[in-house]
């Protein structure tokens, strides 16, 4: 947004492109003369923050699936003790499975709240340009 900014200024003061009356050229990029130094250390920050997101949301859900897996590993276990009429192993289980579906269910919560931290980041740069 801000080097879109930047070279509509260009090219409306004349600093973007060639002289030439024939053909008009596209503007020029803008260089790092017309970003000021804060302004470049906010980018880098909100890129880096943005990046640690999605790593985070990507380890969340690698330990997601794993969980997904032994629940369903275990819900065989469970079938087949409870088809044996083996109930003490059977409630063991159960509970097991109890647990897993209530972390994999705390992990969909963290990954949700990452992710919502880094989109009210962005929309906060992105509504405030100066800060």
């Amino acid at each position: 947004m801000l080097n879109q900014t930047l070279a509509v200024v260009a090219a409306a003061t004349g600093l973007g492109g060639s002289t030439s009356s024939s053909t008009p050229s596209p503007p020029a990029a803008p260089t790092a003369a017309f970003v000021s130094a804060p302004m470049q250390r906010r980018e880098a920050r909100l890129t880096r923050a943005l990046r640690n997101a999605d790593r985070c949301a990507r380890g969340l859900r690698r330990d997601r699936v794993v969980l997904e897996r032994h629940e369903r590993e275990l819900t065989t276990t469970l079938k087949a003790l409870a088809a044996k009429g083996d109930l003490v192993r059977a409630r063991v289980v159960a509970r097991q499975i109890a647990h897993y579906r209530t972390a994999g269910d705390r992990n969909f919560e963290s990954a949700a709240m990452i992710a919502t931290r880094a989109q009210v980041q962005l929309t906060v740069s992105e509504a405030n340009p100066r800060l």
